[in-house]
Formats: C-alpha cells, sequence, structure tokens
C-alpha cells in the first residue's frame, strides 16, 4: 500500500538537543510543523532551542510540545517545564501564545500536557 503524501513528508530527527540540531537537506522556514514530545525537560536552558526551532518552521507553523507539569526535578526530569512557565518561553522565541489542548496524570507523578503554538 502506498504512502499518503502527508507520511512522506514527515522527517524523523534523532538528535542531542542538549547541543543544538541541524536538520540536513531541509530548507529554513518550510517545515508546516515540529513536534517535542518529553524532551525539554532534559534541557536547562530550552529557550536557545525553541528559537532554533522558529527558524524552522514557516509563518503560522506549528509547534506542539508534551512535557511534564506538577513535577519536581529529579533524574528523570531534571528541567520540568510547567504550563505555566511556557507561555514567556515559547513567546520569547517567536511564537504565539501557547493552547493546553490535552493533559493526563503520569503514572510517574505529576501530569502530562499537550501545548501547541504557532510561529508568529
Amino acid at each position: 500500500m502506498p504512502l499518503s503524501p502527508l507520511l512522506r513528508t514527515v522527517i524523523a530527527v534523532e538528535a542531542d538537543l542538549t547541543r543544538g540540531v541541524m536538520l540536513p537537506g531541509v530548507v529554513p522556514a518550510t517545515l508546516d510543523g515540529v513536534l517535542i514530545a518529553n524532551t525539554l525537560h532534559f534541557i536547562s536552558q530550552p529557550a536557545p532551542l525553541l528559537t532554533e526551532v522558529t527558524g524552522w518552521l514557516r509563518p503560522g507553523g506549528t509547534l506542539v510540545i508534551i512535557e511534564y507539569d506538577g513535577r519536581r526535578p529529579n533524574r528523570w526530569v531534571p528541567y520540568p517545564l510547567p504550563s505555566t512557565a511556557l507561555p514567556e518561553l515559547v513567546r520569547s522565541a517567536g511564537f504565539a501564545a501557547p493552547t493546553i489542548t490535552a493533559t493526563r496524570p503520569s503514572r510517574y507523578g505529576g501530569t502530562l500536557y499537550v501545548a501547541v503554538a504557532e510561529r508568529a
């Protein structure tokens, strides 16, 4: 069965985000969306990464973040990103105010949230 056109355009990137990410073959400002799931809580200063992500997205492109809320730092979540801190962080990187679209209790404590923000 052939892949739909949408599935052919998905680019999976495996990287150490603490060192920045290069997207080989991707023209800046052309991606429609970026998903960063369960990742930002490993980065002590996520603002530079989110600013880099802004450059990947076309104007109006969508950023989706999945993170923990209500967690204390520990070895598995060293830098929790509470949903209350997210608006300032994404706005400073060039995104519109985020919308929390879903939450659910985490079996590991706290709550997981999904936030969506568009590139300004």
